[in-house]
């Protein structure tokens, strides 16, 4: 065979292969919007009732958390006890009742996910490499990579109902072997809420200390 027809053969090979993975990219940003419309409303708040799970390196749990989310737009609110959580317009407000102390900081992306990773469906996941994973029988599975090393997250894993669409669980991997574990338990869309349910002021909690971590 000669060389003409062996170049022809690699740059058909080349073209298969780069059609397939965009393919594949193509799929996973459609799925990936899908749980976002089904996850943000336009006219509705949505309410999940969740459960959290914090694993160390070695495997062993070193806690359990369970209370709401409330998603609305760019806006959120985390509730359980003994934390109320707000974020909007890049402010994170949040009161501490066991430990008396109201807090307000300009939380970074990485913070972000780790304070609500729900809210992180929310955005383009820019830079993040979206791959698919292993399926289930009940959930579909995608992968975020983070674009950098400073993060100490390894990888988002989210599952995702085969049926709605609606998000399972998510799993956050920590660069260290630790693991985060959100369970959503159950999902409903509510009327959207004024600008004050997702605000916290220091006035409201005058024997609290007052930290600003801005």
């Amino acid at each position: 065979m000669n060389r003409k027809y062996i170049s022809y053969i690699v740059l058909g090979l080349v073209l298969v292969f780069g059609s397939t993975m965009l393919s594949a990219q193509n799929d996973n940003k459609q799925l990936f919007k899908e749980v976002q419309e089904q996850l943000f409303l336009k006219d509705k708040a949505t309410k999940i009732a969740f459960s959290s799970t914090v694993y160390n390196v070695e495997g062993e749990e070193l806690g359990q958390t369970k209370g709401h989310i409330y998603l609305q737009g760019e806006k959120f609110r985390l509730e359980y006890t003994p934390i109320v959580a707000v974020y909007s317009k890049d402010l994170l407000a949040y009161h501490d009742s066991e430990n008396e102390t109201f807090t307000l900081s300009n939380p970074s992306e990485e913070e972000l996910i780790l304070i609500n990773p729900l809210y992180f469906l929310k955005s383009q996941a820019k830079g993040f490499k979206i791959e698919r994973l292993p399926e289930t029988k009940t959930n579909l599975m995608l992968g975020f990579t983070p674009p950098t090393e400073d993060m100490n997250i390894r990888k988002l894993v989210v599952a995702i109902s085969r049926r709605t669409k609606a998000v399972h669980e998510i799993k956050i991997e920590a660069t260290d072997g630790a693991i985060f574990l959100l369970r959503v338990n159950a999902q409903e869309y509510v009327p959207t809420k004024e600008d004050s349910f997702y605000e916290l002021k220091k006035k409201d909690f005058p024997k609290s200390e007052f930290v600003d971590l801005r």
